[in-house]
């Protein structure tokens, strides 16, 4: 896993600037493993070569930290659906797509929110003279991603930007989050520091120190983490849930960072299979838990994970390459219930597990459960997130989906769990020559496996088979 670092030196001040701005002027770097992604040159420039770090007032990065840490760190869910990011699709909305007006996102999206999660997702947005790169922390529970970008060059920004040669920006980084918060808090005792030491920043400094102080104490406090996480509307659920069934509330909580806000109309259905699943159990030998037993290399990308888990599922199977049978045989062969579907669009299949059983609950109202390889998808991918979360913790009982608002990180696992099964990278290997000819997975080998020819050409594409994607 990358590590997240800011590198400062402090400077003398160009002598157009005072006060605070000179107290805290310095040039500073930003850096992912070992990506600089601050590297730069003057816009008018013609000498060749650049540099590693911007130079101007560093105190208005520091207060955009203080005023946004709680939401860097715990502001899960997204104002867009997850789904629609990535692949042949736009990317995490950064400062080009807020310069547009995110006109690329999906019509149903609440504007005002998607300036109000830019500006607390975005590093420094607003609150610096400095020009930046495009840098939006999108966090999860356990690690958060760094979606690196240009800025918009429509506002005539004074430097260009010059992103890693192995790395064409827009890149998604993943950070683990305690060492980005544990970064984020040297960056700004530093500035603290540096400001203190001069007569006219010494108030300034005084507040910052305050403010940071009341940052720290919001993002340490496990109410505000929830209501930041979820926002008002669904962490009111969770305020019910403490009341009424307490033994499900953090169980519930972590289920409905995969939802959309529409939950709250089977909140019902949620309570009953929660509590289920909090139940005492017997003997822990269903295969699905054997399967996890195996674990999961968690220093690898997250989509070499999925792969893990996908072949160690298709080894318990002796089923190496072969396509495999219904979904509901496949269920069945792993332990895994499939219940009836459930009447809800704010997750397309959900997966929960404890000590005595799983199952995985479709959805009866998402559109693309109608098709037969979307619905194969989905649920293999419920599945995935099922394994995954038990190599994880075993100890903890399960409750997630897979859908339009999962968690990004997440996501991407289960897909990458859910391409394998269903289609073995060994196969596409042993085709190679064909679909390289054809430029895509051929449509008769899509329907001997089950799965999407869109999804087919992605996994084929990140199998190298496909120069392309199709």
């Amino acid at each position: 896993m990358e590590q997240f670092r800011i590198r400062i030196e402090w400077t003398e001040p160009d002598p157009d600037w005072d006060g605070l701005d000179a107290a805290t002027w310095g040039r500073v770097g930003f850096f992912v493993g070992d990506d600089c992604i601050t590297s730069n040159h003057p816009a008018d420039s013609r000498v060749p070569g650049d540099s590693e770090f911007l130079e101007g007032p560093i105190s208005g990065l520091a207060e955009w930290v203080a005023d946004n840490f709680v939401h860097v760190l715990w502001a899960i869910r997204t104002p867009f659906p997850i789904e629609e990011i990535g692949v042949n699709a736009p990317p995490i909305p950064g400062l080009r797509q807020a310069s547009s007006g995110w006109s690329e996102y999906p019509i149903d999206c609440d504007m005002n929110q998607m300036g109000v999660w830019q500006h607390r997702h975005t590093f420094g947005h607003a609150d610096s003279p400095l020009a930046l790169p495009s840098i939006v922390f999108l966090p999860e529970p356990r690690y958060v991603a760094l979606a690196v970008d240009y800025p918009n060059t429509a506002l005539d920004p004074t430097v260009r930007f010059t992103a890693p040669s192995s790395r064409p920006w827009p890149h998604l980084y993943v950070v683990r989050k305690e060492q980005l918060e544990e970064e984020l808090g040297t960056f700004i005792e530093r500035v603290i520091n540096q400001a203190s030491s001069t007569e006219e920043a010494k108030k300034w400094a005084a507040w910052l120190s305050n403010r940071w102080e009341r940052s720290r104490s919001e993002a340490a406090d496990p109410e505000t983490r929830i209501r930041v996480a979820l926002g008002d509307e669904l962490s009111s659920i969770v305020r019910d849930a403490r009341s009424t069934h307490p033994r499900i509330a953090d169980t519930l909580a972590d289920f409905l960072l995969d939802c959309s806000s529409s939950v709250r109309e089977i909140s019902s259905f949620l309570t009953e299979q929660l509590s289920s699943h909090l139940e005492p159990g017997g003997p822990d030998g269903a295969a699905w838990r054997r399967i996890a037993n195996s674990g999961m290399d968690l220093s690898a990308p997250l989509f070499e994970q999925g792969y893990q888990l996908a072949r160690r599922v298709r080894s318990f199977l002796r089923e190496e390459v072969a396509p495999l049978p219904t979904i509901t045989a496949l269920l069945a062969r792993v332990d895994v219930e499939r219940d009836e579907p459930v009447h809800t669009t704010a997750f397309r299949a959900a997966a929960f597990g404890g000590r005595r059983f799983a199952r995985i609950v479709p959805s009866a109202d998402d559109e693309r459960m109608r098709s037969v390889p979307s619905y194969r998808f989905a649920v293999s991918a419920a599945l995935g997130r099922l394994l995954a979360a038990a190599c994880i913790d075993p100890s903890k009982p399960i409750a997630t989906a897979h859908g339009r608002y999962a968690r990004l990180l997440e996501t991407r696992r289960a897909n990458a769990f859910a391409v394998e099964l269903l289609l073995p990278r060994r196969v596409l290997e042993v085709r190679a020559s064909v679909i390289r000819e054809e430029g895509r997975v051929p449509q008769a080998l899509c329907e001997d496996y089950g799965i999407s020819q869109s999804a087919a050409n992605w996994h084929a594409y990140n199998a190298g088979v496909l120069s392309l994607r199709a």
